[in-house]
């Protein structure tokens, strides 16, 4: 058993759930996993590939950033984020709405977006990626704002895997499918998420936040957290190389929404694993 496995391990047996990683350098392709194939919960992971299918979109001129949209009440849902507080008649530009639902995970601005893109051409997307276990499965907490049970209600519970989202992450930075310009605007919309990022815990935090100078390391990621759920999908920049990583979990008896809940302490010190390995 190779070092970074039995360390997963160990860890994972004190663990209450279940977790997968998968991590990759992506200039030598060497890789760290564990369940990195197990299907988990996106949870507000999924608004990664709807914002890839939006830049998509953009990049082959089907639509346009600026575009506006007017919010209704019948948008919004409960959650995170602040349209839901704003009043009905709000325009936003579709680069407006992208950057609430990526930075600070607005559920509302991110259900208008998928409507906007279409949740068939997201998946149609997916597929052709050769992603066969992630797909969206409707729009974020429908149901719970409504109090229904549909099939299309529960989009926060669409399935990926470790392994699936980070290859989403290295088409990104790939800055070919996309082209480079929506590349680089995606990978900077994922560089300013607001969000408490578990990849950034485990790393060294005087590197990520200097007293002085540029940080030398930088994190471009998106969280998703559900009851039971923590995930946080990304890319890490050091001085000398780059790689994507992927933290899932599902089934944690702490459902205390802490810094200190098992699951985040626990993808925190995973996401320490991960660095130590590559850098070592």
């Amino acid at each position: 058993m190779d070092t970074f496995t039995a360390q997963v391990k160990t860890l994972a047996r004190k663990f209450s759930g279940t977790v997968g990683v998968y991590a990759e350098r992506l200039d030598t392709g060497a890789q760290l996993a564990y369940n990195a194939d197990e299907i988990f919960p996106a949870a507000s992971v999924v608004k990664l590939p709807v914002l890839f299918e939006l830049f998509r979109q953009v990049h082959r001129q089907r639509v346009t950033l600026g575009t506006r949209i007017a919010l209704r009440d019948a948008d919004k849902v409960i959650g995170s984020g602040v349209l839901k507080d704003l009043r009905a008649g709000a325009r936003l530009t579709l680069y407006d709405l992208a950057f609430l639902m990526m930075c600070i995970s607005d559920n509302t601005a991110a259900n208008i977006v998928t409507d906007y893109v279409g949740i068939a051409n997201v998946n149609r997307t997916l597929k052709r990626l050769g992603l066969r276990e992630s797909r969206v499965t409707g729009k974020i907490l429908i149901d719970q704002t409504q109090h229904t049970d549909t099939p299309t209600g529960k989009g926060e519970r669409a399935p990926t895997t470790p392994r699936e989202m980070a290859r989403l992450l290295q088409v990104i930075e790939a800055r070919q499918y996309l082209g480079a310009e929506c590349s680089r605007q995606v990978v900077e919309i994922l560089k300013r998420v607001d969000t408490a990022s578990t990849i950034a815990r485990g790393l060294p935090y005087d590197e990520l936040r200097p007293a002085e100078g540029e940080p030398r390391l930088v994190v471009a990621h998106k969280t998703g957290s559900l009851r039971g759920v923590r995930n946080n999908v990304g890319l890490v920049y050091t001085p000398t190389f780059t790689y994507v990583i992927a933290l899932l979990s599902q089934g944690c008896a702490d459902l205390r929404w802490t810094p200190d809940n098992e699951a985040s302490v626990l993808l925190g010190n995973l996401s320490r694993i991960v660095y130590e390995q590559f850098t070592a």
